[in-house]
């Protein structure tokens, strides 16, 4: 642990602190966010024609999630989820061509703006709203990133599957401004 790593290179023992206790409504939250990232894997799987690598690797990112929500680890659950999501519409756009992709990169980037707008108008009254702006704005600025550095004309399925899966994980990270707190 690392209050043992602490304890060999200080030479001295250490107490375990207690880990600080979520703030009300945290759990039921991240769940949801979790749950709407692992509910559109299921809708990108029933969608997205998949060769038996994506497959396994799809079903062994879901056994991952399922897994995490066996240990009420929804954070993890959402990440796994988030990852499976990614590689599907990567495989998703890769089928598609560079029309589409080019149409796609314009409304995300319509839709990013419209969100961010949103964002930046969203009173920050608590520590939670300031860490559920970071976090939404982080994922926001990754995205807009991503679109920046290709045009419409030459973006790849990965770029483009990125950049949507990530405006998309923005959205759902918003349910924390739901979250009242100091």
């Amino acid at each position: 642990s690392i209050y043992d790593v602490l304890s060999y290179l200080s030479g001295q023992e250490h107490d375990v602190l207690p880990l600080p206790t979520p703030q009300p409504g945290y759990r039921e939250i991240m769940e949801d966010v979790a749950n709407r990232l692992c509910n559109r894997t299921k809708e990108l799987i029933d969608s997205v024609e998949q060769n038996e690598t994506i497959r396994n690797f799809t079903e062994n990112r879901l056994e991952n999630a399922a897994n995490a929500s066996l240990k009420n680890d929804s954070y993890s659950r959402a990440s796994y989820c988030f990852t499976a999501n990614l590689r599907l519409r990567r495989t998703e756009l890769e089928q598609a061509n560079q029309q589409v992709i080019a149409e796609l990169h314009n409304k995300t980037e319509i839709a990013i703006g419209k969100y961010n707008y949103r964002i930046e108008e969203q009173p920050l009254q608590s520590l939670s709203d300031i860490e559920t702006y970071m976090i939404v704005k982080e994922r926001l600025i990754e995205a807009v990133d991503v679109l920046k550095d290709a045009s419409p004309q030459n973006i790849t399925p990965s770029q483009m599957a990125y950049a949507l899966e990530r405006y998309y994980s923005a959205v759902v990270w918003g349910s924390f401004f739901a979250l009242e707190g100091p």
